[in-house]
């Protein structure tokens, strides 16, 4: 299931939902629910979906991060994937642009974004709810030099996550 994915669905998605209509363009073997995100709780049983797949989302909701984290957590099944995408705003060249003046050219700072989130943040809170997550790499460079394993908030130039519910 892709949350949030408008006219570009993650590739394995068979199930997108989003607030705007122009999910109903995508193709007809997809399907698609018109459901505003903010509003939780989403139309899905208990421990009922694989996978979860949010890229450039989480950013843009006015609910909690926590709230939404505990929602995928309720309807995936146990073992069950989310998977996530969205800008870090405290990478060192994020932060170095805002006190510049220049985060405006920074896709960090998106007008429409309504929160800033770092790594450590969404990993203590996905832990806390039941999950075990592992980071992705976003760079190379700092990747290599093990920076970014050790200080992701200031070195992964994007936050992408796997994190699996722990079963029971």
């Amino acid at each position: 299931m892709d949350l949030g994915c408008g006219l570009n669905p993650y590739k394995n998605a068979n199930v997108v939902m989003d607030i705007n209509p122009v999910i109903n363009e995508l193709p007809e073997t997809i399907k698609k629910m018109l459901h505003d995100l903010n509003k939780i709780p989403y139309p899905f049983e208990e421990d009922s979906v694989t996978e979860i797949y949010c890229r450039q989302l989480l950013e843009h909701l006015s609910i909690h991060s926590f709230d939404f984290f505990k929602e995928c957590h309720r309807i995936l099944k146990p073992n069950g994937k989310l998977m996530l995408e969205l800008p870090n705003a405290f990478h060192y060249n994020a932060r170095f642009k805002f006190l510049t003046g220049n985060y405006i050219f920074d896709s960090s700072f998106h007008p429409f974004h309504i929160k800033l989130l770092k790594p450590s943040y969404l990993v203590q809170h996905l832990r806390y709810l039941g999950f075990d997550v592992k980071l992705k790499q976003t760079t190379q460079l700092w990747h290599l030099l093990g920076l970014e394993q050790l200080f992701p908030d200031l070195f992964a130039r994007g936050i992408m996550l796997e994190a699996r519910k722990r079963p029971g």
